[in-house]
């Protein structure tokens, strides 16, 4: 086979493919690299792998060294998603994309990762139809990580939703609004004020794995399999914390009706995997207070990410109107 180029991540390519399938007792007749549609901040391509001479594998690579958008810490972001990977997914038994290889090497700027390219549609909205899989996927996913506490705790890679890190978002937030936007720092105080005492609440429940970005055009639904195939992608902001984290990600942008029907199919997929959930009430004043802590992460980054006075100005009403309705839950 001729090699694919003469580049680090072509000789790279070719040795992990080649090594992986001669492993099954697969020979690779041909590579094939094609780009992938923009669909996240990194380059991205479509890897097609011959084998004997028909095609017969794709596969996804998705190359770190540029972001088209601003991260906070890009560096610890690439080394928790190929920590996830490695460390965590691979062998779990939760569907998540097979990794071929991946290579974390801050010396030379080289962070790669070879994907299965998965089957199915992506999630472009919270609805009941994709709601119900997703959300059963995370209490099956949930109930395998609390069961291995100490794997996780030995993954310096994953962020820790402790009181340290929600207190730092909203000291963040206030830093951010003050500077960028005045007139609105004294209608966040209260806000802050809640969110502050909210913290015990965020962080009371047993601690499992978090996706951090739990949101639909991460996940992939392969429904040509029985039962569907719950595919997810983008473990940059992984980390150990509550189970109702991702939760309230996910169905933050639904309407109240499917809110209230997606966290019912939750608790009773929970149930049925053991993940240990608070009584109802409790239940949503968390998911309340981590929805309100979605809206505090945005203000907390609000000069990183360039955000307009008018802007701001916006996400903090927001704010308010989620203060409003953790208020009425008290």
């Amino acid at each position: 086979m001729a090699q694919l180029d003469d580049s680090p991540l072509g000789a790279w390519l070719e040795r992990t493919i080649t090594d992986r399938f001669t492993q099954r007792g697969l020979a690779v007749s041909a590579i094939h690299r094609t780009p992938f549609p923009h669909i996240g901040s990194y380059d991205c391509e479509r890897v097609t792998v011959e084998i004997d001479g028909h095609e017969g594998i794709e596969l996804f690579l998705k190359d770190y060294a540029h972001s088209r958008q601003s991260k906070d810490q890009p560096l610890q972001r690439r080394i928790r998603e190929l920590g996830v990977y490695s460390e965590l997914l691979d062998g779990a038994g939760l569907d998540t994309p097979e990794c071929y290889g991946s290579i974390s090497d801050a010396e030379h700027d080289r962070f790669w990762m070879l994907l299965e390219l998965v089957d199915g549609e992506v999630v472009e909205e919270v609805d009941s139809r994709n709601g119900t899989p997703a959300v059963e996927w995370l209490a099956r996913m949930q109930a395998h990580f609390l069961k291995r506490t100490e794997d996780l705790e030995r993954c310096g890679f994953l962020q820790d939703h402790g009181e340290a890190h929600f207190l730092r978002k909203a000291a963040d937030a206030r830093r951010d609004v003050a500077q960028l936007a005045p007139a609105s720092a004294d209608r966040l105080a209260p806000v802050l004020e809640l969110y502050e005492q909210s913290v015990s609440v965020m962080v009371g429940q047993q601690a499992s794995l978090v996706h951090g970005g739990y949101i639909p055009w991460h996940i992939f639904i392969d429904r040509a399999r029985d039962p569907a195939r719950v595919a997810v992608v983008d473990w940059e902001l992984a980390a150990r914390g509550s189970p109702l984290y991702d939760v309230a990600t996910f169905i933050d942008d639904a309407a109240p009706a499917l809110q209230t029907e997606l966290v019912r199919v939750y608790r009773r997929a929970a149930q049925q995997h053991g993940v240990p959930l608070p009584e109802d009430h409790e239940l949503r004043v968390t998911i309340a207070y981590c929805r309100l802590h979605r809206v505090i992460d945005w203000l907390s980054r609000s000069a990183e990410k360039g955000r307009s006075e008018k802007k701001i100005t916006s996400l903090v009403k927001l704010a308010e109107r989620r203060h409003d309705e953790l208020a009425a839950e008290l």
